[in-house]
């Protein structure tokens, strides 16, 4: 893994959930073999649904922005996002987006609510955390399908020391593009967008995003420190996928 910046200016989180930040997704769609770009922060990605008997496909790749077709505008938000991490640490440039903006209502979906099937196998997230936390906030993301929801929205906190972690996990369905200079960082072979930044009261928040798996992870942190949040990371990625 190559060294984080600490502190350039104001280091990013960014969206997880999970308030992300601007990902720049493009994705291949089964609409006349079109390329769409997504500028979301958010992972709205899918998976190639394919027979047993071939061999399974690559479900993402890591492009250049110069090797995108994209219009001139969408190159444009793009590049800046990519300025932004390297001279701030955060694609919004210092600028809290999203992040917890899902966790009032998850915390009543989570209590009043009733556990819902997914089309994938979620990652076990206590296994991860520090010591302390613990799940308040469940939400399902996109539409419920035949063997369920495509998508999880998962809050965490622990309540002596106030520190909370948000977590998306969105199946992929669709063969993904991302752009690889987004992707600051690498752990094991995995390219992480790693970014960090700061509230008006100095509050440090982590946002994180990879491929685990068949699934999209989007994950921000507030209260803990950069190396706890990179511990849950590594273990997420230790998974057998």
């Amino acid at each position: 893994m190559t060294h984080f910046k600490k502190h350039q200016k104001t280091l990013l989180i960014g969206a997880v959930c999970l308030g992300a930040i601007g990902l720049g997704l493009i994705w291949a769609r089964p609409n006349n073999d079109k390329m769409t770009i997504v500028p979301t922060a958010k992972a709205d990605v899918g998976v190639l649904k394919m027979s047993e008997v071939l061999p399974k496909p690559q479900l993402v790749r890591y492009v250049s922005i110069e090797n995108t077709k994209i219009t001139p505008q969408e190159k444009q938000k793009i590049l800046k996002q990519i300025n932004n991490i390297q001279e701030t640490g955060s694609s919004t440039g210092g600028v809290l987006t999203t992040e917890f903006k899902q966790s009032t209502h998850a915390k009543m979906t989570y209590r009043f609510g009733r556990k819902q099937p997914l089309s994938f196998q979620a990652v076990k997230m206590m296994s991860f955390l520090p010591q302390g936390f613990v799940l308040t906030g469940r939400q399902y993301e996109g539409q419920k399908g035949e063997q369920g929801f495509d998508g999880i929205y998962q809050l965490f906190e622990n309540p002596t020391t106030k520190s909370r972690l948000e977590i998306t996990q969105t199946k992929l369905a669709h063969e993904t593009i991302l752009i690889k200079e987004l992707f600051n960082e690498n752990v094991d072979g995995t390219p992480i967008r790693l970014e960090s930044l700061s509230d008006k009261q100095g509050n440090m928040y982590y946002h994180g995003e990879f491929v685990l798996g068949e699934t999209y992870v989007v994950m921000n942190a507030k209260g803990m420190n950069l190396p706890e949040f990179m511990a849950v990371i590594i273990g997420l990625l230790s998974q057998p996928r």
